[in-house]
């Protein structure tokens, strides 16, 4: 059967105002179809379907009229969006996040949704998505990485009781040029945090009971004598 796309509006719409002025001319619907379907070029199956068509959008004839189906499928489309979006969303939660975080969530997930789809939900354009691709990390980031890597040295040297301030002066005091707001927020990131002394209710209760302070000893020996 051909495809009925390959004919025009215009086609279509005079071959179907010709069966409706010559239908009482034939003894059928049907009919008048098979005759003049070969004028237009088509099979009369498909002249059918134009018929049947603009009965339909017209009422002469019950069913859902173009438009109505039309309106049908942008529904659709837009719940499909919306069910991908919300999909995107559970799977990401990275919308306070980094441009170049959600960059790489796009790579990661690149195979199951669409580029378009996804650059929409998480705001951001897809040519700095390209731009990213060629260029992963920018220098700032890039030097952020080498920063880390001096905090950690200095944090192992340390024994990991160093926090930030004084990592902060021992770099400063190595030459390395940072600001201590930032080695702080990159040791927050890295998951590098000082050991801290174990609070006083951790300790067993019996060795705070005989734990007695040295000055009380000495003035209780100094009673004695």
């Amino acid at each position: 059967m051909e495809k009925s796309n390959k004919f025009s509006p215009e086609v279509r719409e005079r071959a179907v105002r010709m069966v409706q002025e010559h239908r009482g001319e034939y003894p059928s619907l049907w009919a008048a179809i098979e005759s003049i379907a070969p004028k237009i070029g088509c099979v009369p199956q498909t002249l059918n379907e134009w018929v049947k068509r603009v009965e339909v959008d017209t009422g002469v004839r019950d069913g859902v009229t173009t438009t109505e189906a039309q309106r049908v499928k942008q529904l659709e489309r837009e719940v499909k969006e919306l069910r991908r979006a919300n999909e995107i969303l559970k799977l990401a939660s990275l919308l306070c996040q980094t441009v170049r975080v959600k960059y790489a969530f796009i790579q990661e997930h690149r195979m199951e949704f669409r580029l378009s789809s996804m650059c929409r939900v998480l705001k951001v354009h897809r040519s700095g998505y390209y731009a990213w691709l060629h260029e992963p990390l920018s220098p700032r980031a890039k030097a952020n990485e080498v920063l880390t890597a001096k905090i950690r040295e200095f944090y192992d040297q340390g024994m990991g009781i160093y926090g930030s301030p004084r990592i902060f002066c021992d770099l400063r005091e190595a030459g390395v040029a940072c600001g201590e707001n930032r080695v702080a927020r990159l040791m927050r990131a890295a998951g590098i945090k000082s050991a801290r002394a174990p609070p006083t209710h951790a300790i067993a209760p019996e060795i705070r009971r005989t734990a007695r302070p040295v000055w009380t000893v000495d003035r209780n020996i100094a009673t004695h004598r």
